[in-house]
């Protein structure tokens, strides 16, 4: 149980933006050690611009977290449940 809500905990994390900074960090590091070809940045800019593909991802994602919530939250039920039947 405490490893379900130790993932919990870190994905929200992970949504809240929290660890940008510290991986913004990492990026720029490889950065300067690779550079990137000028491909790969026009290709980067243009999924930046594509709005419909961020909406699209932005939806699944809030459905995904919802679903994993409720899944989540459903396996502690059925676990504190199962407890207090069998003791």
């Amino acid at each position: 149980m405490g490893g379900l809500f130790f993932l919990l905990a870190s994905f929200y994390i992970g949504q809240t933006g929290f660890l940008h900074i510290f991986f913004g960090g990492f990026k720029r590091l490889s950065s300067l050690i690779v550079p990137r070809s000028r491909a790969q940045e026009r290709a980067d800019e243009r999924i930046a611009e594509a709005y419909e593909w961020r909406d699209w991802k932005e939806v699944w994602l809030k459905r995904c977290k919802l679903i994993f919530l409720g899944a989540g939250g459903g396996s502690i039920l059925y676990s504190v449940i199962l407890l207090w039947v069998l003791s």
